[in-house]
Order: structure tokens, then C-alpha cells, then sequence
């Protein structure tokens, strides 16, 4: 797992969670692309915002789940503890 991925929450994050999206995203991407030629800008602007509205309503169905509870504290590994001394707070 990457620092970054550790850094925004993403401990439980696969490999294969991001391939999906990144699967999923570019074709997505190509149909856009195709529908804003043949139709315009109106209708693929609805596309997108329906879209975008589906996967906010999706999160916050997330968000309504209850939050998982950790059974024991694990202790940080050295370099874990080393990097968040690097980091600044402002």
C-alpha cells in the first residue's frame, strides 16, 4: 500500500479496487467523449450530472452505515511514527 493511500484513509483499499475504477473510468470517459458530438451539450451535461448525483447518493448511503469499531490498538511501526513527525501541521 502506498504512503499516500495510508495518509487519506485508504488502509482497506486494494489494488484491485483502484484497477475497477481506473476499468470503469476511461471507458466512461470515451462515451462522453462520443455522446457530446452527436447530441450536444445539453444532453451529455444531464448524462454527467445524473451520473455524478447517483454516486453522491451512493456515498451518502455509505455514510449512514455505522462506523466499524477497532477491537485492539495496534502500535505504529517505527517508520509509520517517523513519517507523521515529518509532517507539519498548519
Amino acid at each position: 500500500m502506498s504512503r499516500i493511500a495510508r495518509m487519506v484513509g485508504l488502509e482497506n483499499a486494494t489494488d484491485d479496487a483502484i484497477l475497477l475504477a481506473g476499468i470503469i473510468s476511461i471507458p466512461l470517459i470515451g462515451v462522453f467523449g462520443w455522446i457530446l458530438p452527436l447530441f450536444g451539450f445539453p444532453p451529455t451535461f444531464l448524462l454527467v450530472s445524473t451520473i455524478a448525483l447517483l454516486g453522491a447518493s451512493l456515498i451518502g448511503k455509505g455514510f449512514k452505515h455505522p462506523v466499524p469499531k477497532i477491537e485492539g490498538i495496534v502500535e505504529a511501526q517505527l517508520e509509520e511514527k517517523q513519517e507523521g513527525d515529518d509532517l507539519e501541521v498548519t
